[in-house]
């Protein structure tokens, strides 16, 4: 990201696309300011930057990362919710909640 006057800012379309937050509504995009504020200061758990924007989707997972550094440290990203696992958890499988699991009733 790189700040070429006081109010503008540049950022890779794939780390805006994948932030939390951030939607798009007829053509609108939502939530991208607030996003780049959170990302200035979220440190990268892979290169120890500042600017991550997708967070592990593990529940309590504190790892955090830049879109390139998601993938290339091995974690998991998944096009169907726009969520990523990091790869300690990308093979875990998320509890369902009670009364949810197939084999329940």
């Amino acid at each position: 990201m790189l700040p070429l006057e006081p109010c503008e800012y540049w950022l890779h379309e794939d780390c805006g696309i994948w932030a939390a937050g951030v939607f798009l509504v007829k053509g609108k995009v939502y939530g991208l300011e607030e996003a780049v504020k959170v990302a200035q200061e979220t440190m990268c758990s892979a290169c120890s930057e500042p600017g991550a924007t997708l967070g592990c989707f593990f529940k309590g997972c504190p790892n955090k990362y830049h879109y390139r550094c998601a993938l290339e440290s091995g974690g998991e990203l998944i096009e169907e919710n726009l969520s990523m696992k990091c790869k300690k958890h990308k093979n875990k499988r998320l509890k369902a909640p009670p009364g949810n699991r197939r084999d329940d009733g």
